[in-house]
């Protein structure tokens, strides 16, 4: 199975073709990127939408509907990950946050580092959001992620985010924490964004 993401265009344009109906632009939109640009999710959308969800005469199931043969095929992805990348990918998947100082601190907190996450982006697990902050590239990623990772490392991350959460203080800029950090600054995923300060 093909998981690779297309372009956001590429996307839209795979869409129109397999729907074999008009799409609705707000509903090619939130398809494509609910998906994550996942070839294969857009080319079985006909069994898991409706001609009138893609139209937009009816409202699009709230999730987006996974089947197990999409939530399986990152897995082999996943697996190949380094034990450090995997948790790092694990850690971005149970914060499903963009905030840039959370993202580096629960990192931090379970012995990762950004540059853990280079290799899950190198994969196509993990994107870069605003601000260059990394992100996971969709819910079929996060679904298989989260599926496969030990439950030790989740317990794990669920208590850093609640730590931080409950109100922990940056001891340092995070500007500053991101050099020491990592092997690249955070603004290296993407050079045209820099982190807010």
């Amino acid at each position: 199975v093909d998981c690779r993401p297309l372009s956001h265009t590429d996307a839209v344009t795979l869409l129109a073709e397999v729907a074999g109906a008009a799409v609705d632009p707000v509903v090619a939109d939130t398809v494509t990127d609910a998906w994550g640009g996942c070839p294969q999710a857009i080319v079985e959308c006909r069994r898991m939408l409706s001609l009138d969800e893609l139209a937009g005469r009816e409202p699009l199931p709230n999730p987006m509907p996974v089947t197990d043969q999409l939530r399986a095929a990152w897995l082999p992805t996943v697996r190949a990950l380094s034990p450090s990348a995997r948790r790092a990918v694990t850690a971005l998947c149970v914060l499903d946050s963009s905030r840039p100082e959370l993202v580096i601190r629960v990192l931090t907190d379970i012995g990762c580092t950004l540059a853990d996450l280079d290799e899950a982006r190198r994969g196509g697990l993990v994107t870069v959001g605003q601000h260059g902050v990394p992100e996971v590239n969709g819910p079929l990623v996060r679904a298989a992620v989260l599926d496969d990772a030990p439950e030790s490392i989740v317990r794990d991350v669920h208590r850093q985010v609640a730590d931080v959460a409950q109100g922990k203080k940056l001891e340092e800029p995070v500007g500053r924490m991101v050099a020491r950090n990592s092997r690249f600054p955070l603004a290296a995923l993407d050079p045209k964004q820099t982190p807010p300060h």
